[in-house]
């Protein structure tokens, strides 16, 4: 077989796992092998035969079938009988126990016995903090709790933990109160490792120096870093140095090449390898350093044999080796960014370099190796993030110099603390003041304006044009096209198919959200206006209502409205002002001092409403029509909505109301589920009625459907959505629709 053969078989392979979530991209591959196979030999007589481009077809169609085949698959148990109730289950601890934003320890649990029946599978667990210490993977557990179905995204679009969760084999929650084991079970492994060196390195260095340093040795995910230092290390930019990563073992392995090279050859490799080994060990075998890891085998037995590696070729294999190896990390982000920011400084580095040949060549690849992975990535982040770090290839290059010498250090002191930790501990002193250093350019770059911004998610279409773009820098090296004009025309593009689709979406969307909460939370945009109406808690605010406003590309709130201030929680008000600034704060019902002091201070205006004081932007307003019970109405390109929240919502109440003669006939009505009585559905009439339910009283639902409403249940539907253009839409719609396309 041919180079070329090689390598389009590898590629065909690759593309078949890419087109699993497309409906028919599966026989598309076939259609695809058939077609090539019959016109591209006629063109390339030099490449791949007609039946070669037939197989590739077919290897693509069938990546497709493995990838289902190795895809989990739910236990054929029925859990549902357990499920709210508390049960005691043991198993055996397969991962590291870490901390979770509340404060709760999560591990996957091999579950082999619930009360007196023996199971199977895998459980993501949650115990209390001070449960579980002591508790290390391999260690048998009976652990008391309740089962549940995890979530699903509570947010069109949003990320999925359901689906998360089912892709690691694990169907089932397990939220425990208590868990026994014995200390003494003696079980070792790589977690042994870590901890010893995770245990020198604080003792040199104290907290939080000492846990970084770990972090940027081990990686994020065998190190349990706090969230407030890892989402400083993820605003600015550099989220990739707590990630193993290619650069930490090209690092490692260099450093050990350069202290064996008076060696032989052989002796090189051998070391060469152990270390690779030894660090995807320490490190969890993640997808990025088993990645790095295997290029670098190829790197260190090219040495041996005298022999040039095809970087791009070692790429290509590697990333087929390791898909072959597990189908499902085609899916996994840090797989995908690995691979383009290798890809990217392979084949972009060399023409940035081009570009500016006047530079001092050092400088100018200190600016091309930042630039080249960005520009590699970006698209990527956008797709699953719609954040960009504004500083992110400035704070890159200020902090490389500190990043290879604490990095490198850290493997060093590491590598002390697992023979001798007291030693460890001693020489990581010296790395006290760099990472001091370290951490105040980091916390200086939090600090200033517009460190973070929400740029919106694009959608599959614009990210394969925008990979299409960042490809014209590797087609200039190969066609006689002046370097300025392919800049340009990359540039142009670049802004035609992601900058301006974004902004006029912003600029001219008008849509309401009402998201699955116990009580009201809506979120209101009116053509680049956004308002927010009521947010219950800090959790709905850090987990719901921020990831949403950042795939919509919002970086600030022209207005959050707040009903009874006196009896509403405002953690979650707080919350979303750490994140997005408000410029105005209206409260509508009695004044609360407190309430007032802790928001005034942070908002533009903050703006006491009497009921019946209206509000109005563009094509939206906005009133409070009562306090006891709470109703809140609103209307937007003449669509009408009306918010109630609580109970009291009788008939006799509707008949001294006069705003229920001005919302009744086709309106939305958004209330709890609960507490309406039957006088007044027949009295509003609503187009749309949503509840914030799982269910709803069978007089209620007949009442509706009576009236011809259409009813959408949070509990069962996940957030609504109404836009103007495309009207009403669920967070299940899309859910069913990536079901249906897996």
């Amino acid at each position: 077989m041919s180079r070329t053969s090689g390598v389009l078989l590898c590629l065909a392979y690759i593309m078949g796992l890419l087109l699993v979530p497309v409906p028919g991209g599966s026989y598309g591959m076939l259609v695809l092998g058939a077609i090539a196979a019959f016109s591209i030999p006629r063109y390339w007589r030099m490449g791949p035969k007609s039946g070669m481009w037939l197989l590739a077809g077919i290897l693509g169609f069938i990546a497709s079938f493995y990838f289902s085949f190795r895809t989990p698959q739910p236990p054929e148990i029925d859990f549902s009988p357990w499920i709210g109730q508390p049960v005691t289950v043991q198993g055996k601890v397969l991962s590291e126990p870490q901390l979770t934003r509340s404060h709760r320890i999560r591990f996957t649990l091999k579950v082999s016995q619930i009360e007196d029946r023996p199971v199977q599978g895998k459980f993501y667990t949650t115990v209390p903090l001070l449960q579980a210490t002591g508790l290390h993977p391999g260690y048998q557990v009976e652990v008391r709790g309740r089962l549940y179905e995890p979530q699903r995204s509570s947010i069109p679009g949003g990320f999925d933990f359901r689906h998360y969760l089912a892709h690691q084999g694990m169907f089932m929650g397990l939220s425990a109160e208590t868990v026994k084991f014995d200390v003494n079970q003696g079980s070792w492994g790589w977690w042994w490792v870590r901890q010893r060196i995770l245990r020198s390195l604080v003792q040199g260095l104290d907290v939080p120096e000492g846990i970084v340093i770990s972090s940027m040795v081990l990686g994020r995910r065998a190190v349990d870093l706090p969230f407030d230092i890892r989402d400083n290390f993820i605003q600015v930019g550099l989220a990739h140095v707590l990630a193993a990563s290619g650069f930490h073992v090209s690092l490692l392995l260099g450093f050990v090449l350069t202290l064996t090279q008076r060696f032989s050859k052989r002796i090189q490799f051998r070391v060469g390898i152990i270390t690779l080994i030894l660090y995807s060990g320490l490190t969890g075998f993640t997808p990025s350093v088993l990645r790095a890891s295997l290029m670098g085998f190829g790197a260190v037995l090219g040495t041996l044999l005298d022999r040039r590696v095809n970087i791009l070729g070692s790429l290509l294999l590697t990333a087929t080796v390791l898909l072959l190896v597990n189908p499902l990390w085609i899916q996994d982000v840090g797989f995908q960014l690995s691979f383009l920011a290798t890809l990217g400084l392979v084949v972009t580095v060399p023409v940035l370099m081009e570009i500016w040949e006047g530079l001092p060549p050092a400088i100018a690849s200190a600016f091309a190796v930042p630039v080249s992975a960005f520009l590699w990535t970006f698209p990527l982040q956008l797709y699953h993030f719609a954040v960009l770090s504004s500083y992110g290839i400035w704070v890159n290059l200020v902090t490389l110099p500190l990043v290879v010498l604490l990095t490198l250090g850290g493997m060093v002191v590491a590598s002390m603390a697992v023979i001798w930790p007291l030693l460890g501990s001693w020489v990581s002193s010296v790395l006290y003041y760099p990472t001091v250093a370290f951490l105040a350019i980091i916390d200086g770059f939090t600090e200033l304006p517009g460190n973070s911004v929400a740029v919106g998610k694009i959608s599959a279409l614009q990210l394969l044009v925008l990979y299409g773009v960042i490809l014209l820098f590797w087609v200039k090296g190969r066609v006689p096209i002046k370097s300025k004009i392919l800049l340009g025309m990359g540039i142009g593009l670049a802004i035609a198919v992601v900058v301006i689709p974004l902004w006029y979406t912003q600029a001219y969307r008008s849509q309401v959200t009402v998201f699955a909460t116990r009580t009201p939370a809506i979120a209101i945009q009116d053509r680049g206006k956004v308002v927010l109406v009521n947010t219950p808690d800090f959790g709905v605010a850090q987990y719901t209502l921020i990831p949403f406003f950042q795939s919509q590309g919002v970086n600030e709130l022209d207005a959050g409205v707040m009903l009874n201030g006196g009896n509403a929680p405002i953690e979650g008000w707080l919350r979303i002002l750490d994140t997005l600034p408000i410029r105005r704060f209206y409260q509508i019902g009695d004044l609360v001092e407190q309430v007032e002091q802790k928001i005034e201070e942070r908002v533009e205006t903050y703006q006491l409403l009497q009921v019946n004081q209206g509000l109005n932007w563009k094509t939206l307003s906005i009133e409070g029509l009562s306090l006891d019970p709470q109703v809140l109405g609103f209307e937007l390109e003449n669509k009408r909505f009306l918010m109630l929240e609580g109970r009291g919502f009788t008939g006799a109440f509707c008949e001294v109301q006069s705003w229920c003669n001005d919302y009744a006939g086709e309106t939305v009505l958004i209330w709890s589920g609960k507490g309406m009585a039957l006088e007044m559905i027949e009295k509003i009439q609503p187009e749309v009625a949503i509840a914030l339910s799982e269910d709803l009283d069978p007089a209620i639902l007949s009442a509706l459907k009576a009236t011809n409403s259409t009813v959408f249940l949070t509990g069962r539907d996940g957030a609504v959505q109404w836009n103007s253009q495309r009207g009403f839409s669920t967070t299940a719609d899309v859910q069913a629709r990536n079901d249906f396309a897996l």
